[in-house]
Parts: C-alpha cells; structure tokens; sequence
C-alpha cells in the first residue's frame, strides 16, 4: 500500500514538473530591456516606448498638450513627466500598465526634469516657486510632502546614486561660467564641485568654480555608484557644439571618454546592466537616438526617420535573486538555481 502511495505521489509531482516545462518563463535579468523617448512622430509631443535595439515601439501617452521627458520609478511601474496643460509646466505620475495618470504639482509655479528617489518614496524636481530662483524640490508620488531640497540656485538635472546617499546635478550658480555638476552628501549636505577647476576658501563653506570653456549636463549613474556618466559640451560657434560622453569617478577623478560627436548631444543615459549607454544625437540634422557599448564601441541608430526622437530614459527591471529559468506550478514557483519554491497570493 505504502510502495503504491509512494509511486502515486512521484507520478504527481512528474506530472507537475512536465506540465511546468510546457510553460517555461525566463525571468526578468538585472538589466534594461527597453526604454523611453520623446518623439513627435505623430504630430504632438508625446512619450513613446522601444525595446533596446529600437523595435517594437509603443505609444504611451495620448495628450493635447507637450509631454517632456520622463523619468522611470525604481520598480520600472511608474513614468514620472511633465507637460504643459495649462500655464505652468506641471508633473504627472503614469502607471505605465493600466496608463492611469495624476497630476501632483498644484500649478503655483513650473516644474521641470523629475527623479524618483532610490526607494521610490519621493520624486526630485526643479522649480522657481520661491523667488524665481530654479531650485531643487522632492514630493511624495501622491503630491503630498512638498520640501526645499538644494537651496542653491540655477540647480537642475539631479540624479540619485543608487544607494540614495548622494545627488549629482548640473548647477550654474554664477550665469557668466560655464554649467558644472555638483554632487551633495545626503547625510551631512555637504557639497563638492566634480567638473571644471574649483578653490575652496579658508573657511571651507564655500566652493568657487573656475570653470573650464565647456558644459557638462545630463549626468547619469553607473548601476553600481563607482562611476557617473555625462555629456561635455563644448560650443565652436552658434550653430557648431562639439559633444563628448564621459565617465567620472564620484570624487572628480579618473576621467575617461567613451564617445565624441562633432554634432550636439542632447541626452544620454547608462543603461541598468551597465553595458550601453543610449543618447540623442543632431548628426542628421534632428535628434534621432543611438546606443553605444560603455567602452565606446558598437554604437548602434536606434531611431531613423524625419521626426524628432529624443530623451532616452532605460525602463528598470526588479532584479530578482534568482535568475535563470522558472516554472510556473499553480501557486509554486521552481525556479532554476537549485529549485527553490514560492507561493504566490492567491
């Protein structure tokens, strides 16, 4: 009797293992598998999605006003983005399945340029909102919690290090220099000039740019937080802006190129698996977005038509501990790094 439940129960679970194989799923690996853009390729200004070698793309928004660049939640749900519906430019949060959108920002003044925070509890903006200064702002995702963030003028493109214990951001505290990046200690808010010259003075409160003739925008963190990406420019007259893509380490040192245009670069971004950075380029007259292997080779067009596509932002992927193969049994999960099993709520 006992031999017979025996071969029962192991014919059982044969059965579940064979019908799970019919439904074999890989699992979401650490990396980016698509991003997002702008593009007016259907007349207005509106965000778009593609997979990373430029297929497949989608329309996410259907607007009647100018959607701006957005920017990905941690958990790669949610899509962050301004658009002008009114008199200000306000914020939006999008559920990028069900595409449910909310406005958080109440109109006072404008908002630009949104971040989500490491842990996806707030989203940095800029906003004149205090003296018509551009500064540096967080808000909850559900418009609640409004707070001054970087009281330092002309403040924008902030980005937070992976471990959400620093903000680099561009800054042009002084407007007859060039635009620089900045990096701020979150903990103790202490702040650190890492483009250009700088001369700190005897009291050490108190940082003074001596710039050099170029700008530096658009930084992005590498997945790990060792390195920060950014775009040099460098203006040769008013219609000619030479571009480099460089890497940095988070303390000003090491620089390295990974790529030079003789045309201006718009955007760029480092990619999740921290093998590609994408970017929008003006070497065909408009914006058109490439991607490029972090060592500088492979550059790949990823957009090739007369519109304006522009902004790419890589859409994160929950990176699970257990990559490899999965099947799905009912409420058990095995997965293929020395079966492990999960049940999911039912």
């Amino acid at each position: 009797m006992r031999i017979l439940r025996l071969i029962s129960i192991t014919s059982g679970i044969f059965c579940l293992l064979f019908a799970g194989l019919l439904s074999i799923a890989r699992l979401p690996e650490p990396q980016s598998v698509s991003m997002s853009f702008v593009s007016n390729r259907d007349g207005g200004w509106e965000l778009y999605q593609m997979r990373r070698d430029g297929l497949a793309v989608n329309r996410l928004t259907h607007n009647t006003y100018r959607d701006y660049p957005p920017a990905w939640s941690p958990d790669g749900a949610y899509l962050a983005y301004v658009a002008n519906a009114g008199r200000t430019h306000e914020i939006y949060i999008q559920h990028h399945n069900s595409l449910r959108t909310q406005k958080i920002t109440n109109g006072i003044s404008h908002a630009w340029n949104p971040l989500w925070t490491t842990d996806g509890e707030f989203i940095v903006f800029e906003s004149e909102r205090d003296g018509g200064t551009r500064r540096l702002y967080k808000i909850r995702p559900d418009g609640s919690d409004l707070q001054l963030l970087e009281d330092s003028p002309s403040t924008f493109a902030p980005m937070w290090s992976p471990d959400g214990q620093q903000v680099v951001y561009v800054s042009r505290p002084d407007r007859s220099v060039s635009r620089n990046l900045y990096i701020t200690d979150m903990p103790s808010m202490s702040r650190c000039l890492l483009t250009g010259f700088c001369a700190i003075d005897e009291t050490a409160t108190q940082i003074t740019s001596l710039t050099l003739p170029t700008n530096a925008l658009y930084p992005s963190w590498s997945p790990d937080g060792e390195r920060i990406l950014y775009v040099s420019q460098r203006v040769l007259s008013i219609y000619n802006i030479e571009s480099r893509i460089v890497t940095i380490n988070p303390d000003g040192s090491d620089r390295e190129q990974v790529y030079q245009d003789v045309f201006e670069i718009t955007a760029a971004a480092w990619s999740g698996d921290g093998e590609w950075v994408a970017f929008s380029s003006l070497q065909d007259g408009v914006p058109n977005i490439y991607r490029i292997n972090i060592n500088g080779e492979h550059i790949q067009k990823l957009t090739d038509d007369t519109s304006h596509d522009y902004a790419p932002a890589w859409q994160p992927v929950v990176d699970y501990p257990f990559s490899s193969w999965q099947l799905l049994l009912g409420g058990i999960l095995l997965s293929g790094s020395g079966i492990i099993l999960r049940f999911r709520g039912v």
